[in-house]
């Protein structure tokens, strides 16, 4: 009787631990379910969208205009300046070229304190830090001008601050000029009588522009960079311009800054205050310009050009006699103004048509 007793409560015993490994098991395989349910949330959480692109545009300002482009604001510092029109002549080979001038260079030298120059196959190069000296006609010439025959190229690298006065002068060949971001200041006559000269990267950073900086050279056309306040004398004198852009704070046009050019017609920008003596003049292509209220000041700015009609936008400006020519229009020009103030500059002067809009 004890033995039957005994082996039932063994049996029992076994009985009650097969129980117990089986809710063991049932108990892991619910964590393992739990376990791997977690993985694949935290796996989907961890995984990136497949369009990267695909919510961009929720965190837009719903006010923003789509069609803005983000470099927008640096328009103005991208801009660029001189004969922008024109092919580009410092192409990939050139500027290869530029590279190893210092190693390969036929000609070298000084040109300011901290300033070398380099010649090598019709490429003229200034490297260094600083101005470039200023020099002098005949007397005191660049110290390249032996060759004025053979430059067709000048580069100047960055760091450069200045181009010297009479730095290139009748340099006959030369046909591309590349001025970094560092120049800040062109020199009186600095290009001058360059008459192949039609290619100007000029820097977006230039205060000062020489008078007859660019005087019969074969330029075309230019866009002035916006540092410059003052176009001085002679400027662009007898070049082969046909138009300008100019930047919004001019505020002076001087004595035959554009005189001889080729423009059909010219807008002066509002902001100008003084427009000088043949500032248009000798101009035989000019048939229309407009002047903008803001000018109180002139001479006889259209001396010597063709017959054309001049528009002010505003009263008359005070006028400059000259030798008895007061705006310089031969006979067939037509005067048309909305302001005040031309009674008497007309008087004597029959063979004007004289508008008031």
């Amino acid at each position: 009787m004890k033995k039957l007793l005994a082996l039932l409560l063994a049996l029992l015993l076994v009985l009650s631990l097969a129980a117990c490994a089986a809710d063991d098991d049932d108990d892991r395989s619910d964590r393992d379910k739990t376990t791997e349910s977690d993985r694949e949330d935290r796996d989907k959480e961890t995984q990136p969208d497949e369009d990267p692109d695909k919510n961009k545009d929720s965190d837009k300002d719903p006010d923003e205009d789509p069609d803005k482009d983000d470099d927008e604001d640096d328009e103005a510092d991208t801009l660029a300046y001189g004969t922008v029109d024109e092919p580009d002549p410092f192409g990939p080979e050139v500027l290869e070229l530029i590279a190893s001038a210092n190693e390969a260079a036929e000609k070298t030298g000084t040109c300011g304190k901290d300033l070398d120059w380099y010649y090598l196959d019709n490429v003229l190069v200034i490297r260094g830090k600083g101005d470039m000296e200023n020099y002098s006609f005949g007397t005191n010439p660049a110290p390249w001008s032996n060759l004025a025959n053979s430059v067709e190229l000048v580069y100047l690298e960055d760091g450069v601050t200045s181009v010297g006065v009479y730095a290139f002068d009748q340099m006959n060949m030369l046909r591309g000029v590349y001025i970094p971001n560092s120049v800040t200041a062109i020199g009186q006559s600095a290009f001058k009588e360059c008459a192949n000269l039609t290619y100007v990267r000029c820097s977006k950073n230039l205060t000062e522009l020489g008078y007859s900086a660019f005087e019969k050279t074969g330029l075309r056309s230019f866009t002035i960079p916006r540092g410059i306040t003052k176009l001085e004398k002679y400027v662009f004198q007898d070049t082969y311009m046909t138009s300008v852009e100019f930047p919004d704070g001019i505020t002076e046009i001087c004595a035959a800054a554009f005189s001889g050019c080729q423009f059909t017609s010219v807008t002066v920008p509002d902001g100008v205050t003084t427009i000088g003596n043949q500032a248009f003049g000798f101009m035989h292509s000019l048939e229309a310009v407009t002047i903008p209220a803001s000018v109180t000041s002139m001479g006889p700015a259209f001396a010597y050009s063709d017959p054309l009609t001049v528009t002010f936008l505003g009263d008359a400006p005070e006028m400059e006699d000259d030798y008895g020519l007061l705006l310089g229009l031969k006979k067939g020009s037509t005067i048309q103004y909305a302001g005040d103030g031309f009674d008497w500059y007309i008087e004597g002067y029959p063979d004007y048509t004289w508008v008031k809009q």
